[in-house]
């Protein structure tokens, strides 16, 4: 098996993963159930975070990196296998409601009279692309780019920061905690989707060190707080909360060295990396998923993950294109159809895992 890749490879793939969504995401819903104060929210969030990854690192430590082998060991061969069915059926539905999400994104944003065909399949057939290659290419893909999308974020941070009113931050009080905790809790949901990265462990020469993950999951934090401070100090907790993607408001117009400037477009466009290397990994890890489990796992996954790919972007259809609709799929019930399966699935292994002696 030479298509490996190492630790730090793997993290860069799970924070290019995360950070355009985180920033999308927190500002606009902490405003909208927190309000001034949602900014707390996000260094909360780190709470359930670290108990999540605890969680994962525990049992892949005693099952030896593995995720098919160690749902195998944990569940038996007929459930282990149907476990890793039912997760390859999840990474293709997961990778349809992103390329929808990033459809209405653009029309929300840069194309408003465009349709989501040539988005959906645009995107589908770049991340088909990748998908059918090595896992070395994904993975030194978000190498390269989890650079420039950090330069493009910090510099409409820095470029913003200078005009927040803290007085739409400002008092935090007590009483401002327990709402703020509830929500961190709630938009935890947002990280469950890259557990599913948990795949690839089989595939690399060592888990992500410690370090690595501490540093770069505080960065991550770091950044999406300072989103949610910048938008919220800038728009106020209400028109925030009206906005379907404030931090693409904040780079609307930024000003450089005295004049206006619209970079909009360019976050836009950076914050399409991030969807196209999670699209391309789950794309990457169904198809190989599938070739395990048909007993297959050295036959060229060509096939697979143009059909992986096929239906993806077949999914992405099948949702529906009123916005509030829309809303209720992709802030309410997918993120917590996703937190149920990263947790539940791994919750379930160890489980039966430690009844049966298995771990």
């Amino acid at each position: 098996m030479r298509d490996r890749i190492s630790g730090r490879q793997l993290t860069a793939l799970g924070f290019v993963a995360l950070l355009s969504p985180l920033v999308r995401r927190f500002p606009q819903q902490l405003a909208d159930r927190v309000g001034r104060t949602g900014w707390l929210a996000v260094p909360l969030a780190a709470a359930p975070l670290l108990l999540w990854l605890a969680g994962y690192r525990c049992l892949l430590r005693r099952g030896g990196g593995d995720w098919y082998a160690l749902l195998q060991r944990c569940l038996g061969p007929f459930f282990g296998r149907l476990a890793a069915a039912l997760s390859a059926l999840w990474m293709v539905f997961y990778a349809g409601f992103l390329l929808r999400a990033l459809a209405v994104r653009q029309m929300s944003t840069v194309y408003p009279d465009a349709g989501p065909g040539v988005f959906v399949l645009g995107m589908a057939l770049a991340a088909a692309v990748a998908a059918c290659g090595s896992l070395k290419a994904i993975a030194r893909s978000a190498m390269v780019l989890r650079p420039l999308l950090v330069t493009v974020m910090l510099l409409v941070l820095a470029l913003t920061l200078g005009n927040v009113d803290l007085g739409l931050l400002l008092p935090v009080t007590g009483r401002d905690l327990l709402p703020n905790g509830l929500a961190a809790l709630r938009l935890s949901n947002s990280f469950a989707a890259v557990f599913l990265l948990a795949f690839l462990l089989g595939r690399t020469d060592g888990p992500p060190a410690r370090r690595q993950l501490l540093g770069w999951g505080g960065a991550l934090l770091g950044m999406g707080a300072a989103a949610t401070v910048c938008c919220l100090g800038m728009f106020g907790p209400e028109l925030t909360a009206q906005t379907g993607y404030p931090f693409f408001l904040l780079a609307r117009d930024v000003t450089v060295l005295g004049s206006v400037e619209r970079v909009e477009p360019l976050v836009v466009a950076a914050s399409l990396f991030s969807d196209f290397i999670l699209v391309s990994a789950l794309l990457w890890m169904a198809s190989r998923l599938a070739l395990r489990l048909l007993g297959r796992a050295e036959a060229p996954a060509k096939r697979p993950a143009l059909l992986c790919a096929a239906l993806a972007a077949a999914t992405a259809f099948l949702f529906p294109g009123a916005l509030e609709d829309w809303r209720f799929w992709s802030e309410d019930l997918i993120p917590v159809l996703s937190a149920a399966f990263t947790a539940g699935v791994p919750g379930i292994a160890l489980a039966v895992g430690k009844l049966r002696g298995r771990l």
